[in-house]
């Protein structure tokens, strides 16, 4: 099964490196060397988890859904990603 998934990633400078997370995944927390690096490591993460949570039929937060991931009031550092799962 393939479905796609709207979440809100955050990244971050972090020294030399960046850091990015997803708010709405506890646990969603990975770096990179440039800030696209970082967001698509986070992009990675969020898929895995996902796909987890599908396989152990546990319930996929509101907050990652399609209808939730409005654009208005980001932050300039956040951004609403799409993300395939192949659960």
């Amino acid at each position: 099964m393939k479905f796609k998934v709207k979440v809100r990633i955050e990244v971050e400078q972090d020294g030399d490196s960046y850091y990015a997370y997803c708010p709405d995944l506890k646990g969603v927390h990975v770096d990179g060397d440039t800030a696209d690096q970082a967001r698509s490591n986070a992009m990675l993460a969020v898929s895995a988890y996902v796909q987890s949570l599908v396989r152990h039929d546990e319930p996929i937060p509101v907050g990652i859904m399609p209808s939730a991931g409005a654009h208005v009031g980001l932050g300039a550092a956040e951004s609403v990603e799409e993300v395939l799962v192949e659960a």
